[in-house]
């Protein structure tokens, strides 16, 4: 093939590949991915250690559930709390971590423990009377954002990031809260 046919095909091909991931509307049809960066695949510890421990599959499923909007129930307000001021985390209780990875909750729970060890997630255990519905809770910080990009705190320790957790926590509070209502204003906005 010539280079403009090999271009035409290849620019076709990405297009029906990404119709059948998009809905009619424009919004993705379910099949979302959760993105694992090239530099934590090519370190051996990683890949050999980490990946091989049932703490990983913990991990994920937690990373499956950070909040990055605002949900229609969510009494800590894990998105106002923690997503606008730079943090990537979830509240996902111990309990439906075990349910869906079918898993014992003790063992869910020594995985959560050792992820914290690990310095991969932090953890902020609100008290029942700093909640809403009178119950303790564990919010799971794995990582900030700042401007559109994401830090996860297991690329810092993995890959000897310079930030190594601390400072990204530390640059993410810097951040401007946003307005809830606003928000839903500008939501309203785009959706119609």
């Amino acid at each position: 093939m010539k280079t403009k046919e090999m271009e035409s095909f290849i620019q076709n091909r990405a297009a029906k590949r990404l119709s059948r991931q998009v809905s009619p509307e424009g919004k993705p049809k379910g099949e979302l991915f959760i993105k694992i960066q090239y530099k934590l695949l090519d370190n051996p510890d990683f890949r050999n250690k980490f990946m091989k421990q049932g703490m990983s599959r913990t991990y994920y499923r937690m990373m499956r559930f950070v909040v990055r909007d605002i949900k229609p129930y969510d009494p800590l307000d894990i998105y106002s709390s923690y997503w606008a001021n730079g943090h990537l985390a979830t509240d996902i209780p111990a309990s439906k971590l075990a349910r869906d990875l079918g898993l014992p909750i003790t063992t869910v729970r020594s995985h959560i423990i050792k992820l914290e060890k690990e310095g991969i997630i932090k953890i902020d255990r609100l008290e029942a009377d700093e909640t809403p519905d009178g119950k303790q809770h564990n919010v799971f910080i794995l990582g900030t954002w700042k401007n559109g990009y994401e830090q996860w705190f297991i690329e810092d320790v993995f890959t000897n990031n310079a930030n190594k957790g601390g400072e990204a926590m530390k640059t993410a509070k810097k951040l401007e809260p946003i307005n809830k209502k606003d928000f839903v204003k500008e939501r309203e906005y785009d959706d119609g």
